[in-house]
């Protein structure tokens, strides 16, 4: 059995980057870090967090050997946490909580993640399903970084007042709305060998 989840990059509109993932029931949040890594199209290049709210002081499970700031993910199932949200998702019909992911202390990019269904059948590997938007580049300087790319990217500041501060190398080319299922796929396939 496997849990459909729907992540979604908060703040990031037009286009919103977010992607439906089938991910095994049993997994450790560690592993839920880098099946969403490749699923978002990240690097895995920093720290990470999951909590039950955007800021949290209670349930903060980070990046090993981060210790100090909250337990490891190495270890601890996520499998409770995401049958609870699951449950509450088959019992209500209006708000309901979801589980917060965040990549990159430095850049701090906050993913929603809404566990939505169960999917029974005896598959047991991570998959994508859907999705759109590109995701930011790595080290872009975080949401207003990256809105100084999509401004600059329509037209609305010049190419030197983009360079004259952070920025990505080669903005030009990065296309907001490109999200391959079927590339996005084929790395996921890989996912167990990431750990």
């Amino acid at each position: 059995m496997r849990l459909i989840i729907d992540i979604r990059l908060s703040e990031i509109k037009d286009p919103v980057v977010w992607r439906k993932v089938a991910i095994p029931l049993e997994i450790t949040f560690h592993e839920l870090h880098k099946i969403i890594q490749v699923a978002m199209g990240w690097g895995n290049q920093h720290l990470y967090s999951f909590r039950e709210k955007p800021r949290s002081r209670f349930m903060t499970v980070v990046s090993p050997h981060t210790e100090e700031f909250g337990i490891s993910g190495e270890g601890v199932s996520a499998a409770q946490v995401l049958w609870s949200y699951f449950n509450q998702f088959s019992m209500e019909d209006g708000a309901r909580d979801k589980l917060y992911y965040e990549y990159d202390f430095g850049d701090s990019w906050l993913h929603e993640i809404d566990v939505m269904e169960l999917d029974r059948s005896d598959k047991t590997t991570a998959e994508i399903l859907e999705g759109g938007g590109a995701c930011p580049p790595e080290n872009c300087g975080g949401l207003p970084g990256f809105l100084r790319m999509k401004d600059y990217l329509a037209g609305k500041i010049t190419e030197e007042e983009y360079y004259s501060w952070m920025s990505v190398e080669g903005a030009e080319d990065f296309d907001l709305d490109h999200f391959d299922v079927e590339e996005t796929q084929m790395r996921m396939r890989g996912w167990k060998m990431l750990r």
